[in-house]
């Protein structure tokens, strides 16, 4: 089996109607983040997130839409009863990604960000750094080496919240893709 990737591209706000139809789809503390969510995009990535996620679990491994989804205590969405299929969500600007596999999975996906050098320090390798030190677009290559790190830890089930250990990222294939204006990074347990 391959891993199951799906893109949306969220190109007007959702109407009230559209929400309440699709909010339902989301574990109950997600539907009221998603409530309290003041940036209206974001809040339709979120329910638009949700809906996605049940609908691959549904045609990737025939998952009853009623499921319970749990967060582990960085937030990754797991299934407490079906330990086998794993899952994970991301969204950015108008784009809403979910992949889903019978394997630890990480899925990150980032519009193009100017370079911050002073995240970059915190966070990347000195290979890394290299890498964006070298490229013919640094902006390009920060947001591309961002979403392969995001995508990893993801799998990993840890975000990176602090200074990431590269030497774990390296049992994980990760791999990207551009699209438009936008990453997409996929990370998978070798």
């Amino acid at each position: 089996m391959n891993p199951a990737i799906c893109l949306v591209e969220v190109r007007e706000p959702l109407n009230d109607k559209i929400v309440n139809l699709l909010l339902p789809f989301s574990p109950l503390e997600k539907q009221h983040r998603i409530l309290r969510q003041r940036v209206k995009r974001t809040a339709d990535a979120m329910v638009v997130g949700g809906a996605l996620a049940r609908h691959m679990l549904w045609g990737h491994f025939s998952i009853p839409p009623n499921a319970q989804i749990s967060y582990n205590e960085f937030g990754k969405p797991y299934l407490s009863d079906f330990p086998q299929c794993h899952f994970n969500i991301s969204h950015s600007g108008q784009y809403v990604v979910c992949a889903a596999y019978d394997t630890p999975i990480g899925i990150d996906i980032q519009q193009v960000v100017p370079y911050r050098p002073d995240i970059a320090i915190k966070v990347f390798s000195p290979i890394e750094l290299k890498q964006i030190e070298n490229s013919s677009d640094s902006s390009a290559e920060f947001t591309k080496i961002w979403t392969q790190m995001e995508a990893c830890a993801k799998a990993l089930g840890t975000g990176i919240a602090r200074k990431p250990n590269h030497d774990i990222f390296s049992s994980y294939e990760t791999n990207s893709y551009f699209i438009e204006d936008a990453f997409i990074s996929l990370s998978l347990k070798k």
